[in-house]
């Protein structure tokens, strides 16, 4: 990890810069290895320079139907998500009917993209009233209705299964300790 250089004239002899205390941020730190790389925190730990990969499964199966790597920036778990729909449904011939998702998912641009499509969204989604009465508020106050179906809390159960194959791709297929990616795997996400 190195500073983005700056003309401040804190940085010592080698370019790098004493954060201790200061808030770290992409715009301080980039890799020097791989410059796509950005910070990010999960699951409460420190940030780490680093990409964020994304699966989709078959909810029948569990079987990983497709895979995407791509930048760490807030938005890409959503974008990702809309693209390996799409691309499931162009090389594969194969329309979800239900697309289960966690809380991330619960915005109403991607709920109303995802019915869009056709398929039913099954997103967590938190406990507010929801103001205001754009077609993206519609969207969250449907998902809201559809939480208190059965079928929700059985899509949810479902998406669990995803867990196993995550924590493979961690420890057995290597991924916990990548870290950059090819620039290949950047032009498939595409």
């Amino acid at each position: 990890m190195k500073p983005i250089d700056d003309d401040s004239d804190d940085h010592d002899c080698n370019g790098w810069s004493d954060f201790k205390g200061g808030k770290r941020s992409n715009k301080t730190h980039r890799s020097v290895v791989d410059p796509d790389a950005r910070l990010m925190r999960k699951g409460g730990s420190g940030a780490f320079l680093s990409h964020s990969m994304h699966l989709l499964t078959a909810s029948h199966s569990g079987l990983c139907v497709d895979v995407a790597v791509d930048a760490a920036d807030g938005t890409a778990e959503r974008r990702n998500a809309l693209r390996m729909l799409d691309r499931v449904r162009r090389h594969h011939r194969v329309v979800p009917k239900v697309l289960a998702a966690d809380a991330g998912y619960g915005t109403g641009e991607f709920l109303c993209e995802v019915e869009a499509r056709g398929i039913t969204p099954h997103a967590a989604m938190p406990r507010m009233k929801i103001r205001g009465e754009s077609e993206e508020h519609h969207a969250r106050r449907r998902m809201k209705r559809r939480q208190r179906g059965r079928a929700y809390r059985a899509s949810q159960r479902v998406r669990r299964m995803i867990d196993p194959v995550i924590g493979w791709f961690k420890h057995v297929g290597g991924q916990l300790r990548t870290r950059f990616i090819r620039s290949s795997l950047r032009s498939q996400n595409s």
